[in-house]
Parts: C-alpha cells; sequence; structure tokens
C-alpha cells in the first residue's frame, strides 16, 4: 500500500483519538494505540529499504503523536487541528 494511504488510515485513527479525548472517552486509548500500531507495521515495512525519506517521516509521526497523547510536557503537544490537519492532507492524495 502506498505510503499516502498508510497515513490517511493513521489519520482516522488519530482523528477518533483526539475526537474521544476531547469528549472525555476513554476508548481514546484504543484509537491512540491503533495508531501508534499502523505506524509500527508501516515502519516495518520501510526499514532496510532505500526509502530513508518515508521512514523518517513515519518515525517523526510516531514521535509527535506520542508526544501530543503522552507527554506531560505541554511545550511538546501539538494543536489538534494540525496534527489532524497533517493526516487529512494524505487523505486528499
Amino acid at each position: 500500500m502506498p505510503l499516502h494511504k498508510q497515513l490517511a488510515n493513521i489519520g482516522g485513527e488519530v482523528y477518533r483519538a483526539v475526537k474521544f479525548k476531547n469528549q472525555n472517552n476513554e476508548s481514546w486509548k484504543i484509537h491512540f494505540d491503533t495508531a501508534l500500531e499502523l505506524t509500527d507495521l508501516s515502519i516495518e515495512l520501510f526499514d532496510g529499504t532505500q526509502n530513508s525519506f518515508k521512514l523518517q517521516e513515519l518515525r517523526t509521526g510516531r514521535e509527535v503523536l506520542y508526544a501530543h497523547f503522552c507527554a506531560n510536557n505541554k511545550n511538546l503537544v501539538l494543536n489538534e487541528k494540525l496534527l489532524q490537519k497533517y493526516y487529512d492532507d494524505f487523505a486528499l492524495i
């Protein structure tokens, strides 16, 4: 599956995680975990290939997701609209 489709699928889970977290619904954790799992599977797919740009994009995305949902440092938290826009752009390709 092309990278943009993988990122669009990850974005769907990110969207749900943000939505449920804002509603104080604990199911946000399921969607967050799924987003991380999909990201990790995509990283495994590109690891060891000549696609270093794609691999770096996925690794950075994973770090940003983790920082947004799990970090206690408010300086690391990304605006939710920007986070969703990043992934939404891949759905439009």
